[in-house]
């Protein structure tokens, strides 16, 4: 019996459909035998700011404050990796980028940042949204998850997933 990661009415994700690699092997794969990816996954490290419980776990071991510094160091270490991640992308291939922080300057900011520098990404619509009823914004269709600050990205907050936050991107490199 092969296990199911995933399944809707239309598809079914098993586990020989996945492919798990650690980063050491993917960098390693990618720079000794030049192998690109028709999907790469990079959550990326953050401040963890939409994640309460790595805030107080946190605190526990003396970090009192986020700083604006921090943010800017995590946003350039953040701009290498989405980078890295993207040259690793087969044309026609995606890249999800993720984070569970709500800094426009970790997700949004650090997509724009991709778009510019590369003529070959687009972003590209995760899933349908629709109007919420008596809302001004979006909701994508059967999730908790709401429009992102940039079109096509969403973004999870804690009041309507009781969990942590997260940002969520989609990105294609154009070819084939």
């Amino acid at each position: 019996k092969k296990k199911k990661y995933w399944q809707d009415k239309e598809k079914t994700v098993e586990e020989k459909d996945i492919f798990f690699a650690n980063p050491i092997q993917m960098a390693l794969s990618y720079s000794q035998l030049n192998l690109k990816y028709d999907k790469v996954l990079l959550d990326a490290q953050c401040t963890l700011d939409a994640s309460v419980r790595h805030i107080l776990k946190y605190q526990k071991l003396g970090w009192k404050e986020w700083n604006a510094e921090l943010g800017r160091e995590t946003s350039e270490l953040q701009k290498k990796l989405i980078d890295k991640a993207f040259e690793m992308v087969k044309p026609g291939g995606y890249l999800v980028y993720c984070t569970c922080s709500f800094s426009r300057g970790q997700n949004e900011d650090v997509v724009l940042w991709l778009l510019e520098r590369s003529k070959e990404a687009e972003l590209v619509p995760i899933g349908e949204m629709e109007k919420r009823e008596g809302m001004a914004d979006y909701r994508l269709i059967g999730s908790p998850a709401d429009k992102g600050l940039i079109e096509n990205t969403l973004r999870f907050y804690p009041v309507n997933t009781s969990t942590s936050g997260m940002f969520i991107s989609k990105i294609r490199k154009k070819g084939e």
